[in-house]
């Protein structure tokens, strides 16, 4: 928590200080405000200075008559609360406690105003001792000190004024308990307005956050009907304007010049669009923005511009959303030139008929691919994002009805959406995997690799999972399992699989066994749910592939298995399955031993 001020006026300082003397509150100055008892009543400037002198972030301002100009101010800082009481006094004793002596006409004070009440008497011209008691005579029939025991000399000078107005005099032992209590209080109730203020704040960015994801996954419903690269540019930029709010946009295809810049706003004057391209090119980084490469398969396909962004301070987030864009930019700029390479190739000559149609048939199947790919991906990420839009539009709506959420109800909130953005994660990692599957690109970092110790932490933290889906889990593994292996590869296949059986296993028992045999590492994971036909179990593996009898109300894209194969494959490795329709599945990997693990 960052550190808070308590400001309290000049009379009540030692008692504050002596009341906190005891008590654990780093995170809390004490900050001392003039004693004018209201005339004049503060301003918030000196409200302000007091905590800029304490060097906190936060003030809390405790006091009577003398904050009540500060209740109207509108120049209060915005870290600044305001706790007026009817009388100051009730800072160190319960109003229920003074009002019998304040009916009966006795005059209150405190060891603080004592301390300097022949200054506070000279203030108000009651010098002259006979004007004092002529005055004081007519309203007070008693001094009555509220004593906190902080100033032994109280009693003393309550004696002198009592002289110097001709009033009798008593002493009522307060204590500091009272006065502790009140500003612990007021820390406590500040704290759990800052926690407040923090977890609304994380909620509006979380809500913020998802609702610019949601907007760059568009693009994909965007650029799926592209055909041609300068429509591609065209949409792309459109869309980098409504995410962004930029001075200007450009798209520059690699290797081109001028008559290939898309432009928004467009330029009418030929030097600036060559200048512009020239900039770009050269990989020079445009004021108050980015340049983002459109690249695929190791190919610089070309480079979006960004200028003059609305909110320079979010360049970070920007990036980010940014380089979606351009990775479904990419993807459809590669069809689009496929596409268009073929319909050139077509009408080339006639002579090239047969070859054209193979050509062509080729780009649709790619065309095909791509929409599939990009349809089930808009859909499975949108899914988590709308979960967690309408969770942060709930919360939002609560706060602006005043409802302020329970420590418990923020924590399962927060769960929540800390469970969405890790699917979130997930689904796109499986995506950048299988780009560079495809482009065979994948990168191993062999180390040596404990096999046993791997799948058993896997099962562990799978455990909640397996108990919440009533799933009993039998495992076997043999210790020791070593070899030269790329340990986060393998963790991502042992997980795809095991997933895969919470996924499909319908609560049935689930074994994994793990063995050595013959120089291999040998993992068997076996369900006991819906199965797989015998005509599905080479498709399986394929890349956007599922089983038709594990479709019902199973979501996914289809890559977990493809994944698995690849990474097996990488490490001359090998999975096979053994199913059938209702008699569950039997997962099969295999992985060479090297001498590490003989």
């Amino acid at each position: 928590m960052s550190p808070l001020a308590l400001a309290i006026c000049r009379n009540f300082e030692a008692d504050a200080r002596a009341a906190l003397s005891g008590v654990d509150v780093p995170d809390v100055a004490l900050s001392v405000l003039p004693a004018r008892c209201g005339r004049p009543p503060l301003e918030a400037r000196e409200v302000a200075e007091a905590m800029r002198a304490s060097g906190c972030e936060r003030v809390e301002v405790l006091g009577s008559v003398c904050c009540s100009a500060l209740l109207r101010s509108p120049d209060l800082p915005p870290a600044c609360r305001v706790h007026a009481h009817e009388g100051c006094f009730e800072l160190v004793a319960p109003r229920s406690l003074l009002a019998p002596h304040l009916r009966a006409g006795a005059y209150l004070v405190t060891p603080g105003w004592l301390a300097c009440w022949r200054e506070h008497v000279r203030r108000e011209g009651l010098e002259d001792a006979a004007l004092a008691r002529e005055l004081f005579g007519e309203a007070v029939t008693k001094l009555l000190l509220l004593d906190t025991g902080v100033d032994p000399a109280a009693p003393e000078r309550l004696r002198e004024l009592s002289e110097h107005l001709a009033l009798p005099a008593e002493v009522l032992p307060v204590g500091l308990e009272f006065l502790r209590e009140r500003l612990l209080r007021v820390r406590a109730e500040a704290m759990l307005e800052a926690e407040r203020l923090s977890h609304r704040a994380a909620l509006a960015t979380a809500h913020q956050l998802s609702a610019e994801y949601a907007t760059a996954f568009d693009v994909v419903g965007c650029l799926a009907d592209s055909a041609v690269e300068r429509e591609v540019a065209e949409r792309t930029v459109e869309v980098c304007i409504a995410l962004f709010a930029p001075g200007r946009v450009a798209y520059l295809r690699a290797g081109g010049g001028p008559g290939d810049l898309v432009t928004r706003p467009a330029l009418a004057d030929p030097a600036e669009a060559r200048r512009l391209a020239q900039m770009i090119s050269r990989g020079r980084e445009p004021r108050r923005g980015f340049l983002v490469p459109l690249e695929l398969r190791g190919q610089r396909l070309g480079v979006l511009a960004v200028e003059d962004v609305a909110f320079p301070q979010f360049l970070d987030r920007y990036l980010g959303l940014a380089s979606i864009v351009a990775r479904v930019c990419a993807l459809a700029v590669t069809n689009a030139r496929a596409f268009e390479e073929v319909k050139a190739a077509k009408d080339a000559a006639a002579t090239l008929a047969l070859e054209n149609a193979s050509l062509l048939e080729t780009a649709r199947h790619a065309v095909l691919v791509r929409d599939r790919f990009l349809s089930m991906a808009s859909h499975e990420l949108r899914t988590p994002l709308t979960s967690l839009q309408l969770q942060g539009e709930t919360m939002e709506r609560r706060m602006a009805r005043g409802d302020v959420p329970s420590p418990e109800e923020i924590g399962r909130l927060t769960s929540l959406l800390l469970r969405g953005v890790r699917r979130l994660r997930r689904l796109v990692e499986d995506m950048l995997d299988v780009t560079r599957m495809t482009a065979g690109t994948l990168s191993l970092y062999r180390g040596t690799v404990d096999l046993s110790r791997l799948v058993a932490a896997e099962l562990e933290s799978r455990a909640a999972e397996l108990r919440a889906g009533g799933y009993t889990l039998t495992s076997s593994i043999e210790p020791d399992i070593v070899g030269f292996w790329d340990p986060q590869r393998l963790e991502q296949v042992v997980a795809n699989l095991v997933g895969n059986a919470l996924r499909y296993g319908r609560g049935q028992p689930i074994d994994v066994v793990l063995t050595r045999a013959d120089g291999m590492a040998r993992l068997v994971v076996q369900d006991r749910g819906v199965g797989i036909d015998r005509c599905d179990h080479a498709r399986i593996f394929r890349a956007f592939e599922r089983a038709s009898s594990a479709t019902d109300g199973q979501g996914g894209l289809g890559l977990g298995l493809y994944i698995v194969a690849q990474i097996l494959a990488s490490h001359d490795g090998s999975v096979e399955v053994e199913s059938a329709p209702g008699a569950g599945s039997t997962f099969v990997i295999q992985l060479p031993l090297d001498d590490l693990g003989a």
